[in-house]
């Protein structure tokens, strides 16, 4: 069990320490000055001249090795698209930057408990003690070592518990979904 234990907080750890405490709005400048100047190569990419350019016999910038730039522009433009795309819906006014940080680590915890107890389900129980199961519980427990812990002066202490309810209400709607 510490084997596992000790895999499970290489593998989330290494998400959290290596991720960029920035605002999303900062993510999102990035991102778009990334894309303005990935299209502004693309136009330069398929400029007529550098084409006939390459046509050169013997040049090492080649017809192919042209239309591989292009592409590669093309798609660095459209995953930078998708990439703003899911920083817009991940980021709501008063998020905070590892908010998509917890919920991996919600998903991977769960993806552990059914791991180690193959019939474990995340689900709603209505218990007097929680509405939760177990999952809420080994969210905690798992993220005490992972998380920095909330700074005194905190806006808002982390709520595991209602990012524990998203995920459950997720995964009964796709199995509904599913049915």
């Amino acid at each position: 069990m510490h084997s596992l234990l000790n895999r499970f907080a290489a593998y989330v750890g290494a998400l959290i320490r290596s991720e960029r405490p920035v605002d999303i709005k900062e993510r999102v400048k990035l991102l778009k000055r990334v894309q303005k100047k990935a299209k502004t190569l693309l136009a330069e990419l398929e400029n007529d001249d550098l084409a006939r350019e390459c046509w050169t016999p013997g040049a090492p910038l080649s017809e192919y090795r042209l239309l591989k730039g292009q592409s590669a522009t093309r798609n660095l433009i459209s995953y930078a698209e998708d990439h703003l795309e899911r920083l817009k819906t991940i980021g709501g006014k008063g998020k905070a930057w590892h908010t998509e940080l917890r919920r991996h680590h919600i998903h991977m915890t769960a993806l552990f408990c059914a791991f180690l107890n193959r019939g474990f389900r995340p689900s709603r129980v209505n218990d007097k003690e929680g509405e939760y199961g177990v999952l809420l519980d080994v969210v905690r427990v798992l993220a005490e070592p992972l998380f920095e812990p909330e700074p005194p002066d905190a806006h808002r202490p982390r709520n595991w518990r209602g990012m524990v309810r998203e995920y459950v209400d997720e995964l009964n709607a796709e199995a509904k979904k599913k049915r």
